[in-house]
């Protein structure tokens, strides 16, 4: 058998030492090699027996790697990162492989993650030394495993990343969490968000220009807060996954930096295309392929240990799914309400909307309140985080195509009597409705955004939240003034979904009902929330609740899994193949959260809040050090804990739901617990006796 063959940039053809060229282009090989030319030779062990010199062209990790050296007639030296790869590959599968169908994923064989094979071998150089080394892979080293599972994966060969590469394929490894090797979390514990998220608004800030130019020449002549506006929502949310990303490689190579390691790394070449901001959170932000992708350019940049060998997968394809924009009334009529100023909110009957809308008609009063996405102490965290400084070919594979089709202004009229308007959570997701919003707030006047559900004013941090929304002139809360050390202008008022539940607990079910949250391998946020790993200590903290329930409250329990969404655990699935006595909660929550028994939460957010302000019998449970809340909410949960509603562990739980299920109408209407229930609900689920509409139009009037 012929010896593999290898696609070398920038070597040396061992055939013609003397004149170093390429019979397929006439180019020499020490200074043309760098545009996407390539020349088959023979294998890295005829390399080695010869001994052959390179010349190693040095590039920067800051440099953008799809511009040429500046000398002719240097190479890349053929090691670890981007400049300096070897790839295991034929030609003609390239070829092949570019000329495969359009949709889906494109590759020149069925599984383009397949390790690569044993007798490959990994070119590299070392410092200044010219001299071209083959350094095989032992039979002791471990592939790190970035996204996609190999089609053979034994405990003893790989380390994981993260446990992403898990989600969809718990089947074959039902115990993949006491089986396989991690590489360190490196986002655990308070400070390490804070830094992280610090980061993020940096980065954030920084590549805003670039963003802009991309989609407009003219884009420095618009006002900043234009582009903040409107760029932010995706923007923010592609640099959380940045910064994420680079702090876990950071840790991995500083835990492994002794180990021999082979990495699987996807090519640059790779092509996705996302249809809008919510298609790249499904696709991108929480994409297997995707963050493979991300992954391996982040790598590239990164200086790698002598001892890690790296290979080249085939390129992929991903594209996003055709939508039809075709005409509708309903869109047609969902686009005239979004145009008022207090436009269609949850909760809000339609008779406030247009309410509101005219307590909405003045001038705004003082001063702006808005307030930058970025601080100047943002800006020092990402300087000293050494990230890498190119990210043009980052943004231009995430760009959603419902960016790249929007038109700009020339120039924007200021005007002399600012107004302001309510923002509607929609503007997360539609590019268009936000560009309405980015021409209101450049023309001088004001935007506010209203809460729409859980976490605010809880948990320490809030990374994209608080960059869209409560960067803004004012933030309408559900009754808390201040979370953390976020800056913020939070407006505390009743909220009309909480009104319409208030005290609307009646129990006729008899149930037990338990409700979870979503359970994502990624950290695609970067807010308090639990690390990848601590989401499947969270998911096998239900089984540990519901194994210590008794026999007759289980067969009275019913169990509510949050909604499916990529990359995360299996959820009740999962649960009814552990417990085949759970029932799982089918159709609308509120329905039976206002008719069960007792109600279970594993998590703050919303339902606690609905279930506050509804006066349901409640007992809550969870990892106090797996979700960093806030100094005022933690003070709630000592109390909670200390009248038996909060519990740190699921057997506790488990304990207590077994001694006040048979009489929890009793158990909870006690005076102590009532009286800490509506000190709760002033501050995060505020209610009124009397119609909360005349304090808002109040509230309005006056911003």
């Amino acid at each position: 058998m012929s010896p593999p063959v290898q696609k070398i940039r920038g070597g040396i053809n061992p055939k013609n030492k003397e004149k170093s060229l390429c019979k397929g282009h006439g180019c020499n090989l020490a200074g043309r090699l760098q545009g996407g030319y390539g020349c088959t030779v023979l294998s890295a062990f005829n390399l080695v027996e010869r001994n052959l010199n390179t010349v190693a062209g040095k590039r920067s990790s800051c440099q953008n790697p799809h511009q040429p050296l500046r000398s002719e007639k240097r190479h890349r030296s053929v090691t670890a990162p981007a400049d300096r790869r070897t790839v295991v590959h034929n030609n003609q599968k390239r070829k092949k492989t570019r000329r495969t169908g359009s949709a889906g994923l494109s590759h020149a064989h069925k599984n383009p993650y397949r390790p690569p094979a044993k007798h490959g071998a990994t070119l590299r150089t070392s410092g200044t030394d010219t001299r071209t080394q083959t350094m095989k892979p032992s039979m002791s080293a471990k592939e790190l495993i970035l996204a996609h599972l190999p089609d053979t994966c034994r405990p003893d060969e790989v380390i994981l990343a993260g446990p992403w590469s898990f989600a969809g394929e718990e089947e074959r490894f039902p115990d993949f969490a006491s089986r396989f090797i991690f590489a360190p979390e490196p986002l655990k514990g308070p400070e390490a968000i804070r830094h992280a998220v610090s980061c993020c608004r940096g980065l954030t800030k920084k590549l805003l220009p670039d963003v802009a130019g991309t989609l407009c020449p003219w884009s420095h002549t618009l006002p900043e807060c234009y582009w903040e506006v409107l760029l932010t929502p995706w923007l923010g949310q592609l640099t959380q996954q940045i910064i994420e990303r680079w702090i876990r490689i950071r840790a991995m190579l500083e835990a492994f930096e002794n180990d021999e390691i082979t990495l699987r790394l996807l090519p640059k070449e790779c092509s996705f295309s996302f249809a809008d901001e919510n298609d790249f959170t499904l696709r991108g932000a929480l994409g297997l392929t995707f963050n493979h992708w991300l992954f391996s350019r982040l790598f590239e940049a990164a200086h790698l240990p002598r001892t890690w060998h790296v290979s080249y997968a085939e390129p992929v394809r991903e594209r996003a799914a055709q939508k039809q924009d075709s005409f509708s009334l309903k869109k047609a009529l969902h686009s005239l309400l979004l145009s008022l100023p207090f436009p269609p909110l949850k909760g809000v009957r339609p008779g406030q909307w247009l309410s509101f809308s005219l307590a909405l008609s003045h001038k705004s009063h003082g001063p702006s309140r808005s307030v930058p996405i970025a601080r100047e102490e943002d800006c020092s965290a990402l300087q000293r985080l050494h990230l890498p400084e190119d990210m043009h070919l980052i943004i231009e594979k995430a760009l959603p195509f419902s960016l790249t089709g929007l038109s700009h202004p020339r120039r924007i009229r200021q005007t002399r009597s600012p107004k302001i308007r309510c923002a509607s959570i929609v503007a997360y997701e539609n590019a268009v409705y936000r560009r309405q919003l980015a021409l209101f707030r450049a023309r001088g006047n004001r935007l506010f955004f209203v809460q729409h559900g859980g976490n605010y004013g809880q948990i320490q941090k809030a990374c994209l939240t608080a960059m869209v929304e409560y960067s803004q002139h004012a933030f309408l809360s559900w009754g808390w003034t201040k979370q953390g050390d976020e800056t913020v202008n939070a407006i505390p008022l009743p909220y009309p979904q909480l009104a319409r539940i208030r005290n609307a607990w009646h129990g006729r079910e008899r149930t037990l009902l338990v409700v979870g949250t979503e359970m994502p391998l990624f950290g695609y946020r970067l807010d308090s929330h639990p690390t990848p790993l601590e989401v499947v200590a969270y998911r096998n903290a239900k089984l540990r609740f519901f194994s210590a329930l008794s026999k007759e409250v289980l067969a009275r329990t019913l169990y509510r899994p949050y909604f499916t969404i990529p990359s995360s655990l299996e959820d009740g699935t999962w649960l009814c193949r552990q417990v085949p006595e759970l029932t799982l909660c089918r159709g609308p929550l509120m329905p039976h959260v206002l008719g069960t028994g007792l109600l279970v939460l594993d998590h703050h957010g919303t339902s606690l809040l609905e279930a506050m302000a509804a006066n349901v019998p409640t007992l809550l449970y969870w990892e106090r050090a797996h979700w960093p809340l806030t100094e005022e909410f933690d003070s709630f949960l000592d109390q909670f804990s200390e009248l038996g509603i909060f519990h740190e562990t699921p057997e506790k739980a488990a304990e207590m739901a077994d001694a006040v299920f048979p009489r929890a109408r009793e158990w909870w209407q006690g005076e102590a617990i009532q009286r800490l229930r509506r000190e709760f609900c002033s501050c995060y689920a505020r209610i009124c006796e009397e119609d909360e509409s005349p304090l808002w139009r109040t509230c309005l009037r006056n911003l």
